[in-house]
């Protein structure tokens, strides 16, 4: 199960993993179970897949803080096309300043002129 590797990257409490697998497959494991199948993964060294390592990555942003917020889009293909993260610092500001309608947070990306 992919979810599983990503819990067990993240470092998930025993408990938790066996609760996803109770609640995600037809299999019926007990505590030893788990504790085995983690054993068996953290000895191989599973390593994430690239889509695997980014939804860790905005997990964990989410999870920082309750004001942080991040979506994903996907292309008409499926493949993702966007990923957006903005911060509770970030929304605090917009709060502050209503008037402004966009916020650009790249650093010296943007090779064209503004016409102003």
């Amino acid at each position: 199960m992919p979810g599983i590797e990503m819990m067990v990257e993240a470092r998930a409490a025993t408990p938790s993993i066996y609760n996803f697998i109770r609640s995600n497959s037809n299999h019926r494991v007990n505590m030893d179970d788990v504790r085995n199948l983690l054993t068996r993964m953290r000895n191989t060294g599973v390593q994430l897949s690239d889509n695997g390592a980014v939804a860790e990555l905005i997990l964990g942003f989410n999870q920082d803080s309750p004001k942080n917020v991040s979506s994903v889009h996907e292309s008409e293909r499926g493949d993702t096309g966007v990923i957006s993260f903005t911060s509770g610092h970030m929304v605090s500001m917009l709060d502050s300043f209503p008037e402004v309608l966009q916020m650009d947070c790249t650093h010296k990306t943007n090779r064209y002129e503004v016409l102003s």
